[in-house]
Order: structure tokens, then sequence, then C-alpha cells
């Protein structure tokens, strides 16, 4: 696994440094890192120290907010140091090296971090946080923290050490537990080590079988479903082609009867155009002595007019020839009509 680079910001109070650990235990879940363990285990300790700054119980909340950003800022510091290659202090070199070993169960993980937090960073922060002779004035808030923290505080060494009995009793009795703690441990360690090993056995045989059953279902369950999508494709594409033809039947209608209507429509314009030019032509040709004798009657009256000035009153009009093309009938229309229908009769029409 590699080494995560990312940067946790530093924290000017304890909110901030809440949240940098909510960073540190998110970025540890995403890479299945056991750097996470001391992180959740720290975040639940800070937020007991914040619920006893809400409640007023130090005797100088602002300074023991800055002292848990300060403590915290130095595990910050140790780990963005290890992260980005570099070398934090010895303590916390090997919390973060201890993280890679799979075989630590948490227990390990979390002493070698509480190591590296009390017996080295806890001393130095308070030692920043209240300088020279101001550390006496930090005594009863760091107490505090410590009972808040491990169930205990300085002054109980201190009674202690004068023969109070009860603190020599309360000592005497963390110590008999520590020291059962301290032999029992090897032996509850590979205890749940059996315990881890079987339940993770029995977790990976079930989870094979419920995985095969899953995909024996999937498998089933997919096919049904193509079955069914299948049948409905064919039902939508006999729609479809259904649809399609009726579609294709009415346009094919439409342009039928279209067709018909413009083959009918254009043989009856033909039809009577025809009939229009044909009366055309016979008036046309009926017309043709008349139109001939327009041009008669113009170009023997320029012929007259030239003829006059020429010979003055030497002209005589009577030697101009004239043709006449029509012949005077009256009345004068029905021999025309008379004259075309006599045309087309002999035309055939």
């Amino acid at each position: 696994m590699g080494i995560n680079t990312n940067f946790i910001s530093f924290a000017s109070d304890i909110d901030q440094f809440i949240e940098g650990l909510d960073t540190v235990i998110a970025s540890a879940k995403a890479q299945d890192s056991r750097s996470g363990f001391f992180a959740a285990i720290y975040r639940q300790i800070t937020l007991k120290i914040k619920q006893s700054l809400l409640e007023g119980s130090f005797d100088n909340g602002f300074r023991m907010n800055a002292f848990a950003a300060q403590l915290g800022n130095r595990y910050f510091a140790a780990l963005n140091a290890y992260r980005q290659g570099g070398v934090p202090s010895k303590s916390w070199q090997v919390t973060f090296e201890a993280t890679t070993v799979p075989e630590m169960i948490i227990v390990q993980h979390l002493l070698l971090g509480i190591n590296a937090h009390i017996n080295l960073d806890l001393g130095i922060s308070a030692a920043v946080i209240a300088p020279g002779n101001q550390l006496p004035s930090l005594e009863r808030d760091f107490n505090k923290a410590l009972q808040s923290k491990f169930g205990f505080a300085l002054g109980d060494l201190d009674a202690a050490l004068s023969g109070n009995q009860t603190k020599l009793k309360q000592i005497g009795e963390a110590a008999r537990q520590g020291k059962l703690t301290v032999e029992l441990m090897p032996l509850l360690e590979q205890a749940y080590s059996h315990i881890i090993e079987g339940t993770t056995a029995y977790n990976t045989s079930v989870g094979r079988i419920l995985k095969q059953g899953a995909s024996s279902a999937i498998s089933i369950d997919k096919a049904i479903s193509q079955a069914i999508l299948a049948n409905q494709k064919y039902i939508n594409q006999r729609k479809e082609l259904k649809g399609d033809f009726i579609q294709q039947r009415d346009a094919e209608t439409a342009r039928h009867e279209y067709a018909i209507d413009y083959a009918q429509l254009k043989a009856y314009i033909d039809t009577y155009l025809v009939g229009v030019d044909r009366e055309a032509q016979i008036l046309q040709q009926a017309n043709r002595p008349e139109l001939k004798q327009l041009e008669e009657d113009q170009r023997h009256e320029l012929a007259a007019i030239k003829h006059l000035l020429e010979k003055g009153e030497k002209a005589r009009l009577d030697l101009i020839p004239k043709r006449n093309y029509v012949r005077e009938k009256a009345p004068r229309k029905p021999g025309i009509v008379r004259r075309i229908n006599q045309v087309k009769e002999a035309l055939g029409f």
C-alpha cells in the first residue's frame, strides 16, 4: 500500500482539530489503512474534552481549547512528515510504520499511538501553552484532561506518595489490572486471532456460497428478463409494422386519389383548351378576308395620299386600284356566323 501524501492542515481550535481527524479517518477508510484506528479513538477522546469545554468544567476553557489544538497539531505534524517522506519523532515513526503490518491487532496500534501521544507530545504541548512559571497554573486543567482520558490525575500520585491508602488502593488496583493485562494480552491476542481467523474463514465461505447462489439467481433472472424483453419486442414490432402498413396504405390511397383527380382535371382542361384553340383557329380563318381588307384599305389610303401630294389638282383617285376582299352583304354579322358554321361543317366539326 503506497504512502498517503495528503497534507492535513493544522488546527487553531478544537473544532478544526476534530475536522482534521475526520479527514484522516475518511482517508484511512478509503485506502483500507490501519492508520485510522488511533485517529478514531483520539476523535472520541477529543469529543469528550470538547463536551467538558462546553460544560465549563475547566478553570481556563480558552487555554484548554488551545492546548487541545496544540497537542493535536503535533500529531498532524508527525503524520504529515511521514506522509511526505520525512522523518517524524521516533515514537511516531514506529507507530506509523506499524500500520503497514497486517499481523498486528487493533489494540497494539492504539497502544503505539497513545505512547507517542502521552509520553512525548502531551508534556511538550503543556510546556508550549504554559511556559515557565505558567506551567503550574495548567496543572489542574491538565489533571482534568488526564482524568477524562485515563481516569486518574497527577494529584493521585502525590496523594499515594503521601501514604493516602485510598489512592494507594486505586493505583494498586490499576497496577494489578495492568499487570494482568500484560500477562493475559498475548493469550487474548492469540485467542482473538483464532476468532478472527475462524470468523474470516466462515464469512469467506458463506460469502462464496451466497455469491454463487446470487450468481445463479441473477443468471435465471437475466434469462427470464431477456425472454420477456424479446416477447415485448416482438409485440412492439408487430404494432410498429401494423402502424407502418396503415400509414403507407393511407398514403398510397391519398396519392392514388390525387392522381385520379389530377388526371381528370388535366383531361378536362386539355379538352377545353383544344376546343378553345379550335374555335380560335376557325375564327382566325374566317376573319382572314376582313383582316386582309383592313390591310388593303390602309394601303389604298396611303397610296391616295401620296397621289394627291404628287399630282395636286390633276390627281385622279379613280386611277388608284383598290382590292375588295370582302363583298358587302347585309346583315354582315349573320353572314360571318354562317361562314364559320360552313367552315366547321366542311372540316367535320
